[in-house]
């Protein structure tokens, strides 16, 4: 593992995990002259490859008072529900069926909680059987750890300066001492601390819940671009790293990357072409993974049975303004990536949007069936195109409509179980719920949706436990 050079910075971070004071201390390795401190990685642990819980709560969870009621069942997917301003989590079952409608939400407080649920949240696919990381995004930056018997693991704040977001983005687990968040924003502070830049990945204990002291600074992958102006007029852009997605390879992470300007809402635009991050384990170092041709490939998903391969989603980027789904079609596509136990990558597929001028761009929200096997979300756009579930295959550029939905931008990214069960969040206005597919080589055909509850907030997206 990685670790950072000041001990002071690591105590200034680091944010109580249940307890009333709001401060702790990491377990931390220093190394004043700047070098990095090593520890050895241990074994994933991550979920049973079925997807399964282990009965009963794991060691790392408190045996005290719970801050939340025990899980009913045996949760194999979490969905999340928000209206954008409060979030809601529902549990299902293997079978899709609901097991608690809201198991946690918005409204839900406790002395041990640092933060309630905002209206940004994903839930981390990765992690030890019988816990949960809630992972509260922009506006809130707060990590937090729970285990199915309600009692709380810890919640990490993602940053301990005022006036600054870093909005982490994703979380994902090496062993039982190593976890890394990756951090979206670039602190704009040019004498911030170290641990308080952003554009990064930050280290954990996820057993804890408290910082290591690691960091893995990605802020090499930020470059002045150029781009356009609010006048159509080349000007000089500054682009972020902006780090989103993780996924572990044997001894290496793959980190998507964004790669779009620092300021998301200004009137210039730009972008640095495709790129991902290769992060050695061992050593923290970061290698370059060009995906040229591309833009906007922060989303990254392994792929079912595999120990080695992993698809990146590109969703595309124009110069010209938000909306311009012409410009963004020209960067749009998805890339298959193998990375061999030795760290070297390769390009084993991929599809381009531009490949064939009929090819529906189904990117967002995607789900990984196999090898080069996906279903996407092509948006509607707000008048006579809604959402449509789309199956492609990367290998032979063959699409499918597999599924309509009643309005634009509502239905969100799903989830397998990786044996034929394909579960889609639907947030169309009066018919909000669950959609249940079934999937084989042939077809995915569609069964009887799931409600979630009268009173859970709209599903936005489904991530297996």
């Amino acid at each position: 593992m990685i670790r950072s050079t000041a001990l002071s910075l690591a105590l200034a971070l680091a944010l109580a995990c249940g307890d009333d004071d709001g401060m702790s201390l990491p377990d931390a390795t220093t190394d004043l002259d700047g070098g990095a401190t090593l520890d050895g990685g241990g074994e994933d642990a991550g979920p049973p490859a079925d997807g399964g819980r282990d009965a009963g709560p794991p060691p790392l969870c408190p045996t005290d008072t719970p801050v939340l009621d025990a899980a009913s069942g045996t949760p194999a997917f979490a969905v999340v529900g928000s209206d954008y301003t409060s979030t809601s989590l529902a549990l299902l079952g293997a079978d899709g069926a609901v097991l608690d409608e809201g198991w946690i939400d918005s409204g839900t407080t406790d002395p041990g909680l640092v933060s309630t649920l905002g209206g940004d949240v994903v839930v981390a696919s990765n992690g030890p059987a019988g816990t949960i990381t809630i992972v509260d995004r922009f506006g809130v930056d707060v990590l937090s750890r729970f285990c199915l018997d309600g009692s709380l693991v810890g919640q990490l704040r993602a940053t301990a300066v005022e006036g600054w977001g870093p909005n982490p983005r994703d979380f994902e687990v090496v062993d039982a001492d190593e976890a890394w968040v990756s951090r979206y924003e670039p602190n704009p502070a040019e004498d911030a601390p170290t641990l308080e830049r952003g554009t990064d990945l930050l280290g954990v204990n996820p057993t804890t819940m408290e910082l290591d002291g690691g960091r893995v600074d990605l802020t090499v992958f930020s470059e002045t671009v150029t781009g356009l102006d609010g006048e159509g007029m080349e000007t000089d852009v500054a682009v972020a790293a902006r780090p989103d997605a993780i996924v572990r390879r044997g001894d290496f992470l793959v980190v998507g990357l964004d790669r779009i300007p620092v300021d998301l809402f200004g009137e210039a635009r730009g972008y640095g072409d495709g790129r991902a991050a290769l992060v050695d384990l061992a050593d923290g170092s970061v290698e370059p993974i060009e995906l040229s041709g591309l833009a906007n490939c922060g989303s990254v998903q392994a792929v079912p049975g595999s120990e080695t391969d992993v698809i990146v989603a590109c969703s595309g980027y124009s110069t010209m303004g938000f909306g311009d789904a012409a410009g963004e079609r020209m960067t749009t596509g998805l890339v298959r990536l193998r990375v061999s136990a030795e760290g070297e990558v390769s390009e084993e597929q991929r599809w381009a949007a531009t490949d064939d001028d009929d090819s529906i761009v189904a990117v967002g929200g995607l789900v990984v069936l196999g090898e080069d096997d996906v279903v996407g979300v092509a948006p509607g756009n707000f008048a006579d195109v809604n959402d449509r579930l789309v199956r492609t295959n990367m290998a032979t550029g063959v699409q499918e409509v597999v599924a309509t939905a009643g309005g634009s931008f509502v239905l969100g990214g799903g989830a397998t179980d990786g044996a034929g069960l394909l579960l889609v969040p639907d947030a169309t206005d009066g018919e909000a719920a669950v959609r249940v597919f079934t999937v084989t080589a042939e077809a995915i055909t569609e069964g009887t949706a799931l409600p979630v509850g009268p009173t859970t907030l709209p599903p936005r997206s489904i991530h297996p436990l």
